[in-house]
């Protein structure tokens, strides 16, 4: 292409660094394994693309692995289900991230 395409996708370097700040999600489902890692949750806007920064949700290396191959705590979830649990989590994650960036202004 003469001309690159322009990605509708929104980057927010600092919200995935806020992520890796915050505990795994999974936590309750099973031990974590590893370091935090910033988990693009949310639905994609195409093939091979990640989704939104700002649906990032914190897993450890373990249940983020675990979580993209159903296998783990999440062996026997649906489809439907695991939606559910992500959506759940990023409105969690945003909701922790925004008092966190509230917290930083006042301060």
């Amino acid at each position: 292409r003469a001309t690159p395409r322009r990605s509708d996708v929104v980057r927010d370097p600092d919200y995935v660094s806020a992520v890796h700040s915050l505990p795994c999600c999974a936590a309750e489902l099973s031990p974590c394994g590893g370091p935090i890692e910033a988990d693009h949750a949310g639905r994609k806007s195409g093939m091979g693309r990640k989704a939104d920064d700002t649906t990032c949700i914190a897993l450890c290396r373990d249940h983020h692995s675990q979580r993209h191959r159903f296998a783990g705590p999440f062996r026997a979830w649906t489809a439907p289900r695991m939606r559910a649990w992500l959506n759940s989590h990023i409105a969690a994650t945003q909701a922790a991230i925004a008092a966190q960036r509230a917290a930083h202004r006042r301060a």
